[in-house]
């Protein structure tokens, strides 16, 4: 079996190296790059896995299209070198929720981690980003408290998707997958396209059937 892990050489080295990553911090608050908060908790190290776009978000849907919570997933074993990262993940609280996508019949599971997320809403509705965003609820909802904005209230929104790793009996590179998914896409939509062209010419002929029942 094929395992592949998605941890980011370039910020590993502050998972377990406090030196390094009390430095981070102290950069980060020193240079004032406040958004670097929104990927981070002050008592953590930042997610140390690769951020998702929407192309590997895209294939993984389409390769793997049912997703479950981690804990119910009992289709394949999870390989114990996933399972240490998802240990990881846990322990330093990570993510809101950790889940498995995968297809029934090639059972090749991917797991990944989703980013807690919070916004202060305005009174009017809209979704207010200038207050920037939280881990938890009760993080904004004390933001909110300590701000005297009574007004407002706690938003949530899916966060940012992390790829924590893949296991399957070959290794295909993206380009493979990206290939696999889209001859997947264009089937299945060709498939759906066909099959509406069916039934859409029954009901063309149910219409002259029924002409010539009301009008011979």
């Amino acid at each position: 079996m094929h395992i592949e892990t998605y941890v980011i050489e370039e910020t590993s080295n502050l998972i377990h190296n406090d030196a390094d990553l009390d430095e981070w911090r102290r950069l980060t608050q020193e240079l004032g790059l406040t958004s670097q908060k929104e990927i981070t908790r002050l008592d953590k190290s930042p997610v140390p896995f690769l951020p998702m776009n929407k192309r590997i978000e895209n294939i993984l849907t389409e390769l793997c299209p049912t997703t479950v919570e981690i804990k119910r997933y009992n289709v394949t074993p999870i390989p114990l070198e996933v399972l240490k990262l998802v240990s990881l993940s846990v322990n330093e609280h990570y993510f809101e929720r950790i889940e498995i996508m995968y297809d029934e019949t090639s059972k090749d599971p991917a797991c990944i981690g989703t980013v807690p997320g919070w916004y202060v809403d305005n009174p009017s509705g809209s979704k207010q980003t200038q207050y920037g965003s939280f881990f938890t609820k009760e993080e904004c909802e004390k933001y909110i408290l300590d701000n005297n904005l009574a007004s407002h209230k706690p938003y949530h929104y899916t966060g940012q998707k992390y790829l924590i790793a893949r296991w399957a009996d070959v290794k295909q590179s993206w380009e493979e997958l990206g290939e696999r998914a889209s001859k997947l896409f264009c089937s299945r939509k060709v498939a759906s396209i066909e099959k509406d062209i069916v039934e859409k010419k029954a009901e063309l002929e149910n219409v002259r059937n029924e002409a010539v029942l009301r009008f011979s």
